[in-house]
């Protein structure tokens, strides 16, 4: 499976061409979470403590509800984008993972975005029926966030993705 340079890109893209769905059920955040892999040793840790700040995305946007929001969601927007060029500059100290421990991640890391990918479609997918003009500017203050960290996906894809994988077409 090919895989986006960024996490962030990964997810922009998810929720802004897939169509609406239903909310998923009461009890599946409770499945998914006994589901969620561990991570194993430094390198898997480091991949996970910057998935997990990306996770905070869902939440920041929930919290725009009108214009003086939406620029407070903006602020953390860019504190986030800040903490996460920090983490790839702390992975780009570390030495790159074998192949095979990038495709254990990949694996691993496919399960996480899963779940993130479905509560950010229900995220902007509520945000969009409840408020279509600010909906529309949370989404592009999001693909703005998304743009920035196309920065770090030369450092993300070396240290993340397999040999072999998202080099086509990009």
């Amino acid at each position: 499976m090919k895989l986006k340079p960024t996490i962030a890109a990964l997810i922009a893209c998810s929720i802004s061409f897939l169509p609406a769905q239903d909310a998923p059920a009461q009890d599946a955040p409770a499945k998914e979470a006994a589901e969620q892999p561990k991570p194993e040793g430094p390198f898997e840790t480091r991949a996970f403590r910057i998935f997990d700040l990306v996770a905070d995305l869902p939440d920041i946007l929930t919290s725009v509800k009108d214009e003086a929001t939406l620029a407070a969601a903006q602020t953390k927007l860019d504190e986030l984008g800040k903490k996460l060029e920090a983490e790839a500059a702390e992975l780009s100290k570390m030495e790159v993972p074998s192949n095979e421990a990038r495709k254990k991640l990949q694996a691993k890391m496919q399960i996480k975005e899963k779940a993130m990918e479905k509560k950010m479609q229900s995220v902007m997918m509520g945000m969009m029926q409840e408020n279509q003009a600010l909906g529309e500017k949370i989404g592009q203050m999001f693909m703005g966030f998304a743009i920035k960290m196309q920065e770090v996906g030369p450092t993300m894809e070396k240290y993340f993705e397999p040999d072999g994988e998202g080099k086509e077409g990009e």
